[in-house]
């Protein structure tokens, strides 16, 4: 056979289809946590690096003398293999310590806090590197020698630490918040109290990208008898810049807070109205404290309806989650997103099939603004039993739901997820195995349902009697084997068709082999079908085959040199060497465009072109065939 070169531009066909429509999600690993005298172990808060390194902190009964509990910190690879295991016992096992919160940098240090016991207890900070290495411990005793407990931290780009707190001063207690230099190092302490009130009590701590922050919590007013949101604004030097209270009758309590990148503040919480039903209330506030706007949700049936957390996409739409009263007296999920000017954008209730109480904790939010929902679900007046989690789109359709039921059968419940930069969700919290409470730590990995056709696998010219085998190369991008129709077409003459099992990953499927007889160039089609396919934009793709007669292109070289098409860096503008013109066809066979200008000279045409593939041939004297694409 005759070397025939059929020169091909490459086809790079980029398909801007966002993975909204994700049909389901598995566990890729579960693990769980119990310390050698096998007692309870609570897991508390999961953190992911940017390599996808996970971070779960807790408390930990782990024996020893006066067996106590003490800090726990786990680092997990990506495939679930433990990396270290850090536990900190501050008192030698006198007394019990326990981790409330944690939080990375942008370097990859961990950072810890709660409390540690020595008869009363402690503020205890600690900064871990990414080897488990402590790197420092502070510790904060108030005013009176009294429990002091840390409940939040943060960590702004600099590496510099704030942790909040409640700390006794016999008569009440006090918030108190700290601010720690990136070596521990004390900047400054601020306490806080309504003068007259009650116990206060802070839920939340964040920092602002100017290093303004941020605390949100409760104080108890002792004229109405009740507690009131608080939300503070502390300057970088630790000066208060503002206060605020929101108006309230009766129980309302803060549950969550968020900050956009200007600034903008978000709390959430519930507020009580004087039929003692609750309701789900957010505020926004800007960086003056002015309130933006105030939205309060109450659900079809009154009653209780609490939110618990909150979180923002990448748009600052807002996102809170917590449970509703239903119809039947149980509890509901309900997620709400508004966007960043307060409106409603969709409301989404969740029930188990069960007669239970379904109790949302936790969300978050992907770069793609997918939003996980996790919670558990309950019988009243009983331990949880199962975990719940759930994946909206960025519109509120669901995407899938799954629950979890550990190896205990018994209680399982969730305090804290995260979403890393592949879409994985990971949660954490503590799961019943049978005896006692035990850490537990999940993985899931999501399901997308797309199967892509990556390449035709043919010679670019045969002689004309040639048997071929066409095959294609196929990527399935889900997690599981999918089952599509996979088709070959090669002009008018050949068809095959077959229905294989692809597993994820690539693979390559061989059709009929074939006898080609018909002289000239021809499109081979390739395509394929899958139920459910969320990008059939991948589905198609055709190539040329030239079946040539001995003799006929002795002279294939001089043709190649009078024919060339190269890209160019200018959209929708190609350049082109043609002798006698040329014919641009769509994918059907339909010509589209026909230039009859010549030249010898590489020249740009404007194709002026919507985006897909095309293909380019001479006018005459040929039949090369080349394919180029227009992308957006």
């Amino acid at each position: 056979m005759m070397d025939h070169q059929y020169l091909k531009i490459a086809l790079v066909l980029l398909v801007f289809i966002p993975l909204l429509l994700a049909q389901h999600v598995d566990t890729a690993w579960v693990r769980y946590y119990n310390a050698p005298v096998n007692q309870n172990d609570f897991a508390a808060a999961i953190a992911i690096d940017n390599v996808s390194n996970i971070y779960v902190a807790g408390t930990s009964y782990q024996g020893g003398a006066g067996i106590f509990y003490d800090y726990l910190l786990i680092k997990y690879l990506p495939n679930g293999d433990t990396a270290w295991v850090r536990k900190y016992d501050g008192t030698g096992g006198q007394w019990d310590d326990s981790i409330t919160a944690m939080t990375l940098d942008n370097i990859g240090n961990i950072y810890v806090t709660g409390f540690i016991n020595a008869q009363y207890r402690d503020y205890g900070t600690i900064k871990y590197n990414p080897d488990g290495v402590i790197q420092w411990i502070a510790l904060y005793n108030g005013l009176d020698n009294l429990d002091d407990i840390a409940i939040d931290i943060a960590v702004d780009d600099s590496q510099n630490v704030y942790v909040t707190g409640v700390s006794d001063k016999q008569t009440n207690w006090d918030w108190v918040t700290i601010k720690y230099l990136p070596n521990g190092d004390t900047a400054w302490v601020r306490r806080y109290n309504i003068a007259g009130s009650g116990p206060d009590e802070p839920v939340a701590i964040a920092v602002d990208n100017s290093r303004n922050v941020y605390v949100v919590g409760n104080s108890y007013i002792s004229s109405g008898e009740s507690y009131d949101w608080v939300i503070l604004k502390y300057s970088p030097s630790g000066s208060l810049i503002w206060e605020r209270i929101p108006s309230g009758q009766f129980e309302d309590r803060a549950t969550g807070l968020a900050i956009d990148n200007t600034g903008n503040i978000y709390v959430t919480g519930w507020w009580q109205n004087s039929n003692h039903d609750y309701y789900y209330r957010t505020i926004k506030y800007n960086s003056a404290g002015t309130v933006q706007w105030d939205n309060l949700y109450n659900g079809a049936f009154d009653g209780q309806d609490r939110a618990s957390a909150i979180a923002l996409d990448n748009n600052n739409n807002v996102v809170v989650t917590g449970y509703s009263s239903s119809q039947y007296t149980y509890l509901d999920y309900v997620t709400i997103k508004y966007t960043l000017n307060g409106d409603t954008m969709w409301t989404r209730r969740y029930n188990t099939p069960d007669s239970v109480n379904d109790i949302a904790v936790a969300l978050a939010i992907d770069d793609s603004n997918n939003i996980y929902v996790t919670g558990y679900n309950c019988i009243p007046g009983r331990p949880a039993e199962d975990i719940i989690s759930i994946k909206y789109n960025a519109n509120g359709d669901t995407m899938w739901t799954t629950r979890f039921n550990g190896i205990g059968d018994s209680t399982d419940v969730v305090t804290d997820i995260a979403v890393d930069n592949s879409f994985n969700i990971y949660l954490t919290g503590y799961s019943h195995n049978g005896t006692n409470l035990d850490f537990l730590i999940i993985k899931y990995i999501q399901g997308i349902t797309d199967i892509g056709l990556v390449q035709i696998l043919l010679p670019d010219s045969v002689d004309s009697g040639s048997v071929i085998t066409p095959q294609v190369v196929i990527k399935n991008y889900d997690v599981t084997s999918q089952t599509p129709w996979i088709y070959c077409k090669i002009g008018t003459f050949y068809a095959d068709s077959l229905s294989q099992s692809i597993p994820p990953g690539y693979d390559t499927i061989a059709f009929q082999p074939c006898t080609l007889t018909q002289v000239g160039s021809h499109i081979v089609t390739s395509y394929l079908f899958l139920p459910g396919d969320i990008n059939p934009g991948n589905d198609t793709l055709l190539d040329t085959i030239i079946i040539t007669a001995t003799g006929i292109f002795e002279n294939r070289a001089e043709i190649k040199e009078m024919f060339e098409v190269l890209p160019t860096i200018t959209p929708r503008k190609i350049r082109i060497k043609s002798q006698n013109g040329f014919i641009v066809y769509d994918v059907s066979g339909k010509k589209v465009l026909e230039y009859n200008n010549t030249s010898l000279e590489h020249n740009e045409y404007n194709l002026n072109l919507a985006s897909g593939v095309y293909f380019i041939k001479p006018n005459k004297g040929n039949s090369i065939v080349k394919k180029i694409v227009i992308i957006e």
